[in-house]
């Protein structure tokens, strides 16, 4: 009946991920990058793509950026998250780092 391709629809999917990392400017430790759901930040259990073994854990909101970036749809291979710069508040001795990405609206009324 839709000639055997099944598409996903987006209104059941997340259309903004939010992510955090603080960083303490006076020892220099930063801490493990959170998500927000609802309106708790959560940790990120699973770490194994954003830690490396020279820096750790620090830095790990810019690998997950570039790789929330190369994610393709398989269908379209088109590119499925916006993630703009990474933006920066400072707090006392607290720097804390923000990404936004949000969720491409693909032409096709939201249908991936």
């Amino acid at each position: 009946m839709d000639g055997g391709v099944k598409m996903a629809n987006q209104t059941n999917q997340p259309q903004i991920a939010e992510f955090r990392q603080t960083l303490n400017t006076y020892t220099k430790q930063w801490c493990t990058p959170k998500k927000k759901v609802g309106n708790k930040w959560v940790p990120i259990t699973n770490l194994k793509y954003l830690i490396t073994k020279q820096e750790g854990v620090g830095y790990a909101l810019w690998r997950l950026r570039t790789s929330m970036m190369k994610l393709k749809c398989a269908t379209h291979n088109q590119q499925i998250w916006d993630c703009p710069k990474i933006g920066v508040t400072k707090r006392g001795i607290y720097n804390v780092y923000h990404l936004t990405c949000r969720r491409f609206k693909h032409s096709i009324s939201g249908v991936i």
